[in-house]
């Protein structure tokens, strides 16, 4: 969301085989590493060009995607106050939300970004502007989306407001193996719930120091990462977006573990990171917001490789600021 900015380009993960990137436009296209057969035109970074789909008139602020386990595609189309189930083609299987903005049960009020349970049963997203978080069931019938008559919403929590468990603008989310991680913009926190939307912890405060935030947008999860001489079962990484850096935590208690970036162009420094996700080899790629490019690092931070240039063209950002969770082996950009 990040409401300034108007997040136009998600990033999921993986920068291994397929992928995907949206600009300006409101559309997004599909990437393939160098030499597939189905590639149009090739990227510096070894990636080409093979589709775009999507128009303005059918998408207006790409702020979220999240491949689901039957293969569509979840989209928030955040100023059209809905989510789109996009076919592999490109064709919209299904429709969440009334298209029309609102607080209702099955309406939305910019929705941003959305996760899965580690079983791939709940679906839940962020309603940023309605300060809440909605839980649904997907629904294995129907084409594997949720229920096109009556979406199967389980329950929401969260509330407008300050308190533990109350969000002002939730934007980033993420599951873990034993919670939902949220992320609050205008808090500069991020909270714990367990997967009923109680609250498990919270950290997180204005300011620069080591575990506060100017602003945490996106937020993902390593799994079994070398910290020093320690394994830690899960690492919580945060986008700080106006500190210009990443910073990392024990997903199970918030203790805090260290952080990389740093104001600048340069590989591994950062302008406003904004998104971010984890690798199934457990590498960390960041949406570099402020630089127009996507840059991947390794668990600590030290840079592997970055591409993007400022622009509407296949492989170029106008703001290349979202990165939701994948766990496929592919690269979706939008």
């Amino acid at each position: 969301m990040l409401s300034m900015l108007r997040l136009l380009v998600v990033l999921a993960a993986c920068l291994g085989t397929t992928g995907a990137v949206a600009t300006r436009n409101d559309s997004w296209a599909r990437l393939r590493p160098a030499g597939s057969r189905r590639a149009r035109s090739l990227l510096q970074t070894g990636y080409q060009y093979e589709l775009t789909i999507g128009s303005p008139s059918q998408l207006d602020g790409v702020s979220g995607i999240l491949p689901l386990p039957n293969g569509l595609l979840l989209v928030a189309d955040e100023f059209n106050y809905r989510l789109l189930f996009f076919r592999d083609d490109g064709s919209v299987a299904g429709v969440l939300g009334t298209g029309t903005q609102g607080s209702g049960p099955n309406e939305f009020d910019r929705p941003n970004d959305a996760a899965l349970s580690p079983d791939g049963e709940k679906l839940f997203i962020v309603d940023s502007f309605n300060r809440r978080v909605k839980v649904y069931t997907l629904d294995p019938n129907e084409n594997g989306i949720l229920d096109p008559g009556e979406p199967a919403l389980d329950f929401i929590f969260g509330s407008s407001g300050a308190s533990p468990g109350q969000f002002l603008l939730p934007l980033g989310i993420v599951t873990g193996a034993d919670g939902i991680y949220v992320t609050d913009y205008q808090l500069s926190r991020i909270t714990k719930f367990n997967f009923t939307g109680a609250v498990v912890w919270f950290i997180g405060q204005t300011g620069t120091g080591n575990g506060e935030f100017r602003g945490a947008v996106g937020c993902a999860i390593g799994r079994n990462v070398q910290v020093g001489p320690t394994l830690v079962p899960e690492v919580l990484y945060v986008a700080d977006n106006l500190n210009n850096r990443v910073q990392y935590f024990d997903a199970s208690n918030g203790a805090y573990l260290g952080q990389f970036g740093g104001s600048g162009s340069q590989p591994g420094q950062l302008a406003a990171p904004a998104y971010i996700d984890v690798t199934v080899d457990g590498n960390v790629v960041v949406a570099d917001t402020g630089n127009h490019r996507i840059q991947r690092l390794d668990p600590t931070g030290n840079p592997q490789l970055a591409f993007g240039t400022q622009g509407t063209g296949p492989g170029q950002f106008q703001d290349a600021s979202k990165a939701p969770a994948e766990r496929a082996p592919c690269l979706w950009l939008a």
